[in-house]
């Protein structure tokens, strides 16, 4: 497999910030009344992150932790059984900490963490410890930085840092020294360096990529061009996913920094974008306009067991294994309104779905779409199938990794509606309405459902659903069971209603959206 060596530079910086506080005439060490008895010096340093492995450090050095406006710090004393929480917050443009912390007895223990926490449970804390690593060893146990550091906020968040305070009355000093308490994690990417793309759940479906995208590397955070980061619990291993690769981040070692490998390997999810070579692109990505003109669908269900028998055994004839299912970025026939068919008959090998869960049940649009090329070879007798079948030869699919492109089942639709646009269709959702024969509708307010699945499609130069009309009538490959020689399916969004019913197969035309298997 390959793999992408990654690195990262060091920069070192440390800081010695004062607040000037006085001494009452309780002789108390700090506090808020301005009066020129005295003056202490509050003093935070981050000492950083060292290299995990010496030859890595090289030049660079330590990786320094910086303060920035308004960043918080928690300080705990401890005098006898009292136990005293209070924040001081880091003020730029004073050059300061600004904070309100009384000392009487000179004798109190003091420590600080960051990040500040508010709600920070000061039973958990071991008054007895001596030093930081005991006095916080609950709340370094219980610590989880976030599991999407992809922004500050969340990067700062997850920067776990503790430290015991020294306190020189002679000096009329406070000085504090923040360890950290978490690993750092780092990945350097080359952009132009390529390689053989993996799919995660297949290690024998590939294809090439001529460079490695870095506009987001989430849930890491970037540190710098090309360069990403994000704390890890000490001592851990896990396997993170990103949109351009999988990175595996072995036992880190706490307050200091490892470089980790990135291999090529994608995850498959609902929203990826996939391409007439058979390549597939993350759905984060924003689409260059050479893959615009290479994508030709959405990936839009990628779990194998909603995946009809006659795709699977189409895709193993080809010797590939079942990874998901594709809705087509057009509708066939220039998205042009078309029958179901020219007559009236009840079609052998088409289910007939009478309940809702019949419905959900029927994914099976390839058998479907093949039974009615067997009954019409020449294509005289069903339009919309006949559109089906002129698409594969208009629309260039990796026909070696892919089945043919089919109409879709009730049931496979119904999944592009829950996967792609979050259609809450269930029999228990609230506004949900059985109005009999086959015919069920939700108020769900569809409108959210079109935009949802139109943003994702947008993104690739789509035919739309509705064409911004919010109204759209779609068929697919099923029957009901009432009046199955008349009546086909079809889905339809009408006023921010979604409704699974039927349609007169002669009388009535409608649009029709294929899919594939791969």
């Amino acid at each position: 497999m390959k793999r992408l060596n990654l690195y990262i530079s060091a920069f070192s910086m440390l800081f010695s910030l004062s607040v000037l506080t006085a001494c009452d005439e309780e002789e108390n060490l700090f506090g808020n009344r301005d009066t020129s008895e005295g003056m202490y010096e509050l003093s935070v340093t981050a000492t950083g992150f060292v290299p995990g492995d010496a030859s890595q450090g090289g030049e660079t050095g330590n990786i320094a932790v910086s303060f920035e406006n308004d960043d918080a710090i928690g300080l705990v004393m401890v005098d006898g059984e009292k136990v005293t929480h209070t924040r001081y917050m880091y003020k730029h443009l004073l050059g300061k900490w600004s904070g309100d912390l009384t000392v009487k007895n000179p004798e109190a223990k003091i420590f600080a963490y960051y990040p500040y926490d508010a709600k920070l449970d000061l039973s958990t804390l071991n008054t007895q410890g001596t030093n930081a690593s005991e006095f916080f060893a609950q709340l370094v146990a219980n610590f989880a930085p976030q599991a999407d550091q992809s922004t500050e906020e969340n990067f700062k968040k997850s920067n776990l840092m503790i430290g015991m305070a020294s306190l020189d009355e002679a000096k009329k000093s406070l000085s504090i020294t923040l360890d950290p308490a978490m690993a750092l994690a780092m990945v350097k990417v080359d952009p132009s360096q390529g390689g053989t793309m993996y799919l995660e759940s297949d290690l024998n479906y590939t294809w090439e990529v001529e460079g490695v995208s870095t506009e987001n590397l989430a849930p890491f955070y970037t540190f710098a061009e090309n360069t990403f980061v994000s704390y890890v619990k000490p001592e851990t291993e896990k396997t993170v996913s990103t949109a351009s690769g999988r990175i595996v981040v072995t036992s880190i070692a706490k307050g200091t920094y490892q470089e980790c490998d990135m291999s090529l390997v994608h995850v498959l999810q609902a929203g990826d974008f996939y391409m007439n070579d058979g390549s597939i692109v993350g759905k984060d990505a924003a689409l260059t306009e050479e893959q615009k003109a290479k994508c030709i669908g959405i990936v839009f269900q990628t779990d194998v067991n909603r995946i009809g028998e006659v795709e699977k055994a189409t895709l193993e004839s080809k010797g590939t294994q079942s990874h998901g299912l594709v809705l087509s970025l057009k509708n066939v026939k220039n998205n042009q309104a078309l029958p179901f068919s020219v007559g009236k008959v009840d079609v052998e090998g088409i289910t007939n779905s009478g309940t809702l869960q019949e419905c959900y049940e029927d994914i099976n649009g390839l058998a479907h779409t093949q039974a009615i090329y067997s009954i019409d070879p020449v294509g005289n007798l069903y339009p919309v199938f006949t559109a089906v079948k002129e698409f594969n030869s208009t629309y260039y699919r990796p026909d070696e990794k892919t089945t043919e492109w089919f109409l879709p089942s009730i049931g496979q639709f119904w999944d592009a509606l829950i996967n792609l646009g979050g259609a809450p269709i269930k029999e228990t959702t609230t506004g949900f309405q059985d109005k009999g024969d086959g015919y069920f509708y939700w108020r769900i307010n569809s409108n959210k459902v079109f935009d949802k699945i139109n943003t994702i499609l947008g993104k690739a130069n789509s035919d739309l659903l509705g064409l911004g009309n919010s109204y759209e009538e779609l068929w697919v490959a099923g029957e009901p069971v009432v009046d199955a020689w008349k009546n086909a399916r079809k889905v339809l969004f009408n006023n921010g209603d979604l409704h699974f019913n039927m349609a007169d197969k002669k009388e009535k035309i409608y649009k029709a959206r294929p899919i594939l298997a791969f």
